[in-house]
């Protein structure tokens, strides 16, 4: 006995398949980043756009790695062939290497959707080395699907631009660094994790991510980098012939991603000018009051605040970082809060009360005997003070700058070590009929301003480090020390 069975067409499994078409939009990254229009002079030299994609099932399983590369800013096309009926998530990624394979970024663990990020090992980066980053979802239904990313910025660039960077500082080049206490290293490609979960961090050193450097005559170049979040601490270093480096300042600033700053600093007026950190549309204003000799002492003038106002005052400048961390009593003056605002500049605030209530007075000391305080002076005139004399019927008259609104008193002094200050203190509005204006010509000298008050010795300790962000190295410390 035989038995015979039969099949008909309909009994026959058929592969159920698709085809992804997916389109990369290669000048969004450097678009968003403003760069594009220095792209094509690398892509016509040894640089190459690479643009990867990964291909995850619904289990987040790895399904298949595809990519391309190209020498232009045209859009790139990557097909997946072969694709299962299914719901699938792609994520692409966007960055260049050189001709000879060199390159900055590296995935790691991407079997798995859950697990998969990509690294580098390197700071310092170049612009050229930008990441961006995209992710969809898409569906294969027996046809063709064509999906389209736009890869967005992984992090942001930042123009490091000196002038006067000519050895004469004993400086072959400089460092800018970033960070707080951890930096950023990498990114994880799972797009269902949130911002915080997504950054790799780096836990084992105490040390910041260089942003950038600028050594034999370089005066400015753009640099990539991962770090970003509000107050971020920069360091800014000097370079050595020796290449150990010299702590020169720190200070605060917010940094978004996708964001493209510049960094910008004079080493002739490093100790009471600031950095510039900000926008390229801010910055011709910036630097014509800077050139007018227009200085960045401008202290919160809101009689009568509280230290919260003063803190938020402080927060929107270019460059600052804590002089002290907690209000201190000065007999007979007040509670005494202060800020450097640059080098060896420093913002200085007196409150009635232990909580920071009530602004008395405040004060711009200089801490560098080598800038004359003419500048002090003629900044308060770019600045709308009024040079004027006070003859009180009953005493001897005295000089001082008295605000456009003439609510605020200024009142230069020099030091006998050649340092200075600016006083600040509301103007008594009873004294108002004895103000006539001054020749401006003649500056106050000490003998017109010694109805100043006495201020406390103030120890000004110059630390590359301040308590809340970690240790430098015994080498790093060491040359601090001698300078």
């Amino acid at each position: 006995m035989s038995l015979f069975t039969s099949c008909t067409n309909e009994d026959v499994p058929v592969p159920v398949s698709g085809k992804a078409v997916i389109t990369v939009n290669t000048v969004a990254l450097y678009d968003e980043l403003n760069i594009t229009d220095q792209m094509p002079e690398w892509l016509d030299g040894d640089l190459t756009i690479v643009d990867s994609v990964l291909i995850y099932d619904q289990a987040g399983s790895l399904l298949k790695k595809l990519g391309a590369e190209t020498k232009n800013l045209q859009p790139l096309t990557i097909e997946a062939n072969d694709l299962p009926n299914g719901t699938y998530t792609l994520v692409a990624w966007q960055t260049a290497r050189n001709d000879d394979g060199r390159i900055a970024w590296f995935v790691y663990d991407e079997e798995q959707l859950s697990t998969v990020y990509i690294y580098t090992p390197y700071t310092g980066l170049y612009y050229t080395r930008a990441l961006g980053y995209a992710s969809a979802t898409i569906t294969v239904d027996d046809g063709n699907i064509e999906a389209s990313v736009s890869p967005k910025a992984m992090g942001s660039v930042i123009e490091l631009q000196v002038d006067n960077l000519n050895g004469q500082k004993d400086y072959t080049g400089v460092e800018l660094h970033g960070g707080n206490e951890q930096y950023i290293i990498g990114c994880r490609l799972d797009p269902s994790l949130t911002d915080e979960e997504r950054w790799v961090l780096e836990r084992e050193h105490d040390w910041y991510e260089l942003i950038g450097s600028l050594k034999d005559g370089k005066e400015s170049y753009k640099f990539f980098t991962l770090t970003h979040g509000d107050d971020i601490l920069f360091d800014l270093y000097g370079v050595c012939e020796n290449d150990s480096l010299v702590w020169l300042l720190n200070g605060y600033h917010n940094l978004g991603v996708g964001e493209n700053l510049l960094f910008y600093f004079d080493m002739d007026r490093l100790s009471y000018q600031p950095t510039y950190f900000g926008t390229y549309e801010d910055f011709p204003a910036w630097k014509a009051d800077r050139d007018a000799g227009i200085l960045v002492v401008d202290p919160c003038l809101d009689w009568g605040c509280n230290i919260e106002d003063v803190s938020r005052h402080i927060n929107t400048k270019q460059w600052w970082d804590y002089g002290n961390y907690q209000l201190e009593f000065w007999e007979d003056m007040g509670w005494h809060r202060w800020y450097y605002i640059a080098y060896l500049l420093t913002e200085q605030y007196l409150f009635e009360t232990e909580d920071g209530k009530n602004l008395l007075s405040a004060l711009s000391i200089c801490h560098d005997s080598t800038v004359p305080i003419d500048v002090a002076y003629n900044s308060l005139l770019k600045q709308g003070y009024i040079y004027s004399k006070f003859s009180f019927p009953d005493k001897d008259p005295f000089y001082a700058f008295i605000s456009a609104d003439r609510k605020t008193m200024a009142l230069p002094d020099q030091y006998d070590d050649g340092r200075w200050e600016i006083f600040y203190q509301p103007t008594d509005s009873d004294n108002l009929q004895y103000i006539t204006p001054a020749n401006e010509a003649a500056a106050p000298n000490r003998a017109q301003s010694s109805h100043l008050p006495v201020f406390p010795k103030v120890s000004v300790v110059l630390s590359p480090r301040h308590p809340k962000t970690g240790k430098f190295s015994p080498e790093i410390f060491n040359e601090f020390l001698k300078r």
